[in-house]
């Protein structure tokens, strides 16, 4: 342990160099006087007695001016104590970023200004109390601090979108995600539990700190949701979909469950734009894809696959119930009154998935079978 470490143990302040000069030169006076006694009053006077009460005398004298010299008194100590309370204090309460400080019974120690901008809960309210769940959450469970406190890791994967132990903060615990905020809307925040601890590892305080990301992280959503969706109709897009058909094929191998494909497309949507314009054209294309995406399953997932062209991946679904869905789609979109356009219908090709194939063979027979709809006549379902 350097010498350092045991001053901030024993709370006594470094020594300065004046002090240790002051402090050789009175050992020194001090060792010579006390032989001076001891030659006079022993070897010369042979007064020993005289001679003990003057060392005694001395070392009351000397004693304690070296004790000044070394060290401060307690009160300067506890006053320098005090002051360095009152800067940690106002450094978290004045903090930019939002924080609170548990001890290890998971009582409220500190509740700074921006936590409560955050939350929209005073710091008199929480101080002293273990309520702090109840700043972000209507629910009653743990926050990051309080998982640290537990040590409960279990309960850590299931309360967050993101979560790491900490390689820059030791002991700490990362975690981010969406929370509902009970005074609030929702707010994506970023949250870090620091423990602190004694010199014997004993857990004193943990503190919490939050970083509100919310509007950044709206943007990369908007970002991500414009990669994958088609930016006419707001179904996905090919590339998105060839993503979501690839795990799906996986998925089915690995479980044999079945899996469904179907292609629409609509009849004669060139002389559509031939005859109204590009902007009818692009509005019967929304309204198409609309009725699509309100009348599938949730685990259904829809997609714009080119042009005029629309895919439906149908999970768990056998050919004899995507032939169903398809024809249930094929009528809505023939009864539906288009806003400047009437009579539009669509030709559907459906298919299954069969072991042996890869995601382009899947494709193309479903593509197949739409080629023979229309050979038949259009507006009609044909499986192949």
């Amino acid at each position: 342990m350097d010498k350092q470490t045991k001053r901030e143990k024993t709370n006594l302040p470094a020594v300065s160099p004046i002090r240790s000069l002051l402090l050789v030169v009175a050992v020194i006076f001090c060792s010579e006087a006390i032989i001076m006694l001891f030659l006079q009053k022993i070897v010369v006077d042979n007064r020993w007695y005289e001679m003990l009460i003057d060392s005694f005398l001395l070392c009351l004298v000397v004693l304690p001016t070296l004790f000044f010299f070394q060290y401060k008194p307690l009160s300067d100590q506890l006053r320098e104590k005090d002051a360095f309370q009152l800067k940690l204090e106002k450094l978290i309460t004045y903090s930019a970023v939002p924080m609170f400080v548990l001890d290890s019974n998971h009582q409220v120690l500190y509740w700074n200004q921006a936590c409560e901008d955050l939350t929209g809960v005073e710091a008199e309210e929480m101080i002293g109390t273990t309520n702090h769940g109840v700043g972000f959450y209507s629910d009653p469970r743990d926050c990051l601090a309080d998982v640290l406190i537990n040590k409960t890791m279990e309960n850590y994967p299931g309360y967050y979108d993101k979560y790491v132990i900490s390689g820059l903060l030791n002991g700490g615990l990362r975690a981010e995600g969406w929370v509902p905020m009970l005074h609030g809307d929702p707010r994506y925040l970023v949250i870090d539990a620091v423990p602190i601890c004694d010199e014997t590892d004993e857990l004193l305080v943990v503190v919490e700190t939050i970083q509100d990301i919310s509007d950044r992280k709206k943007l990369e959503d908007e970002l991500a949701n414009l990669a994958s969706t088609d930016a006419l109709t707001g179904v996905l897009n090919r590339h998105r979909f060839k993503e979501v058909i690839l795990s799906e094929i996986t998925r089915a191998k690995r479980y044999g469950n079945s899996l469904s494909l179907i292609m629409f497309d609509l009849d004669f949507f060139k002389n559509i734009n031939d005859t109204y314009g590009h902007n009818t054209g692009d509005m019967v294309l929304r309204q198409a894809a609309q009725i699509i995406q309100e009348n599938i399953r949730e685990t259904d997932v829809v997609a714009r696959w080119g042009g005029e062209e629309f895919l439906v991946l149908c999970p768990e679904s056998s050919k004899e119930e995507a032939i169903q869905i398809a024809d249930k789609l094929r009528l809505m979109v023939e009864r539906y009154s288009f806003e400047e356009v009437q009579g539009i219908t669509m030709s559907c090709g459906v298919t299954d998935f069969q072991d042996e194939d890869t995601m382009d063979i899947f494709i193309n027979r479903a593509d197949e079978a739409l080629y023979l709809a229309k050979e038949q006549g259009r507006n009609t379902v044909v499986a192949g």
